[in-house]
């Protein structure tokens, strides 16, 4: 169904409880994943400096989540300038001519943040970005097939509930590398959790969510079938009139 992956990690202003408004980008990372190889073949990332005066300087509990620091961003391009070069590298990497699907390391990059920050800040989001595989729906559909098939017990119901990227690894027993809150380092997480998936054979054509944007706010559609299946940078998916 699919040729590659674009496996996808954003880190964002925060402060705690008490987030910046708007919440703004500020690590970009993709990785172009071959499906039948299983293999890394490209990646993309870069910082990206915030535009809004509210997130001119970093929170410390950011810096300290992040690893990032305001010097880290004091030459990285916008999001707009981000979105014009990863188009780019989209098209160098021939990805145009083959069958791709994004899969964020959470849906909440995707299905809100991306696509609501291109609304504050009035940028053209993509129409690639608004299809995706959601990891955590798709982790719950396996675990309850298992079930229904007599493949898992019941305790492997609370490894759903939990609902975060951690217990998901563990599900798969894939430990986690690197440190958390890193977009490559979430990136190399999901690839090798979705290594695992497959040798668990997950079927990935099921739980691809899409985005819309309405005049109210965003709207999430969630799909559990192959209708509609993104194929290059052709997307039924995008913003309403």
């Amino acid at each position: 169904m699919y040729d590659y992956f674009l496996i996808s990690s954003f880190e964002f202003t925060c402060d705690g409880k008490r987030s910046p408004e708007p919440q703004e980008i500020i690590e970009f990372c993709v990785f172009k994943y071959a499906i039948k190889s299983q293999t890394i073949e490209e990646r993309f990332h870069t910082y990206v400096k915030p535009q809004h005066p509210v997130n001119e300087k970093l929170s410390t509990f950011c810096k300290m989540l992040t690893g990032i620091s305001d010097k880290d961003l004091v030459t990285a391009p916008s999001l707009q300038q981000v979105l014009f070069d990863f188009d780019i590298w989209m098209f160098n990497q021939d990805l145009h001519q083959s069958r791709f699907i994004f899969i964020p390391f959470t849906h909440f990059e995707l299905s809100h943040m991306l696509p609501y920050q291109c609304l504050v800040m009035n940028y053209h989001c993509p129409s690639y970005f608004y299809a995706f595989i959601n990891l955590e729906e798709l982790h719950k559909a396996h675990i309850k097939l298992q079930l229904t098939s007599g493949v898992a017990s019941r305790p492997a119901i609370k490894q759903i509930r939990r609902r975060n990227s951690e217990s998901l690894l563990n599900s798969f027993g894939v430990k986690q590398v690197g440190r958390k809150h890193s977009g490559v380092d979430n990136c190399q997480n999901t690839v090798n959790l979705i290594v695992s998936m497959q040798q668990n054979n997950v079927d990935f054509t099921e739980k691809v969510w899409r985005t819309a944007l309405g005049h109210d706010g965003l709207l999430i559609y969630r799909k559990n079938s192959t209708e509609g299946i993104l194929s290059g940078r052709s997307t039924p998916a995008g913003p309403l009139d």
